[in-house]
């Protein structure tokens, strides 16, 4: 049985955008006003609730402007991560990077093909999104942080905690260690 990490990470990405870009394009045909946003935003009303005794220090992502918490863990072999922000449009951000990650193996996640496959999705997105340069800075930034997180969790070192199967937090890998 095929599982959605099973599923490449350019599949995922293409498959993502051919459905934002029908959701624009209905959104365009009501009239609604900026449907890029109005898009982004019904995303991010999407996310699960994320616990505020996750919302710490050690779960911030730096390079974003938004606060921005993210956790992950292991489960069954494969990545769930769960994160939140104070900004609506930036949980849409967010909710694109979960549904793109969730579900894959660490080594799928650090593939040497992951990287330029994101970089196209995120040129391909802010042709239809309004994802400005700081927002591509901050999707880059949460990215590093799933990365670190499958490259701690995929050492074993991590794993669901069952009391909190949603996640757990990691430790922060700060870009000296993420580089080596």
């Amino acid at each position: 049985m095929e599982t959605d990490g099973d599923v490449g990470l350019a599949a995922r990405c293409n498959s993502f955008l051919r459905e934002y870009e029908d959701r624009v394009a209905v959104y365009r045909k009501w009239d609604m006003p900026r449907p890029e946003f109005l898009y982004l935003k019904e995303l991010g009303e999407k996310l699960p609730p994320f616990p505020e005794h996750k919302r710490i220090d050690s779960n911030l992502v730096t390079k974003c402007e938004s606060n921005v918490y993210f956790t992950g863990c292991l489960q069954d072999g494969r990545m769930q991560y769960q994160a939140a922000s104070d900004s609506a449009f930036v949980r849409g951000e967010i909710y694109i990077l979960l549904h793109l990650f969730n579900g894959m193996a660490p080594s799928e996640i650090l593939s040497e093909q992951t990287r330029p496959a994101l970089k196209s999705f995120f040129r391909k997105l802010t042709e239809i999104a309004p994802i400005s340069t700081k927002r591509q800075y901050g999707l880059e930034g949460m990215y590093e942080r799933i990365a670190a997180m499958a490259r701690y969790c995929g050492s074993g070192q991590c794993r669901c905690d069952e009391a909190d199967p949603a996640v757990s937090p990691v430790p922060l890998v700060s870009p000296v260690e993420d580089a080596k």
